[in-house]
């Protein structure tokens, strides 16, 4: 018999042609719908939200109760439109990452509510370029944007706890985000305390999301958990 026409079997030795349990196939196993652990400008979104929360913490402190157009106005202004700014490239962050999707999840009501909040971001652009430049102050119009703001801070207060409870953004970043984001819980309470509590809402700012900016900036494909495959259609969120 010829030699060439035995085929010894070993088990210890893994065929290519046989699949391995143990060895992820991502042609297989990752959900289509997953655009990866790092969306677009993680580092970039990291270096912005980081200055822009030391921008508003100054123009906070700084504007205080001053009113009327001026330098300090602009500056004030200046210094909140910078991070709103960034509080948009963070939801673009968050919405690329699916940072609010849980594991199975459709994500559609994910995508409404960063819809929501995007539109109410852009009214409080608009009311920082009206208080900046104190452009028809008193009117109707100025009081709906001027709305946009605290509505804003309480969406990423929302966004916050659901990404916390999603767990897709993972260890310090996945905390972090639920205290930057629930500034809106400290600075409603500690405007009651005057001009202290102004400085220490203002430094929060940076405590907050100045820190995940820096977490966004410096950490990668470690800090976000795999959706997994198979969604369940009744779980929107």
């Amino acid at each position: 018999m010829d030699r060439t026409d035995v085929h010894v079997s070993r088990p210890d030795v893994p065929r290519p042609d046989v699949p391995r349990p143990d060895v992820p196939r991502p042609d297989v196993d990752a959900d289509p719908r997953d655009p990866g652990p790092t969306g677009p400008g993680r580092r970039g979104t990291g270096i912005v939200l980081a200055v822009g929360s030391v921008t508003v913490a100054v123009g906070l402190s700084a504007v205080a109760d001053t009113e009327g157009f001026g330098i300090v106005s602009m500056l004030g202004g200046l210094g909140a439109l910078l991070f709103q700014i960034a509080l948009l490239a963070l939801l673009r962050l968050q919405y690329a990452e699916r940072a609010m999707t849980r594991p199975g999840a459709t994500g559609s009501v994910a995508r409404i509510g960063y819809l929501i909040q995007a539109v109410l971001l852009c009214g409080a652009i608009c009311s920082t370029v009206l208080d900046a430049f104190w452009l028809i102050h008193g009117s109707v119009l100025w009081a709906v944007f001027d709305t946009c703001w605290p509505l804003s801070m309480l969406g990423m207060v929302v966004i916050g706890v659901r990404v916390a409870i999603a767990g897709r953004w993972q260890g310090w970043l996945r905390w972090q985000t639920l205290f930057a984001q629930s500034w809106l819980l400290w600075g409603v309470p500690l405007a009651a305390l005057g001009t202290a509590g102004l400085y220490v809402g203002a430094a929060q700012f940076v405590l907050g999301y100045g820190v995940l900016g820096v977490l966004l900036a410096t950490r990668g494909r470690d800090v976000v958990a795999p959706l997994g495959n198979n969604p369940a259609p009744a779980d929107r969120s």
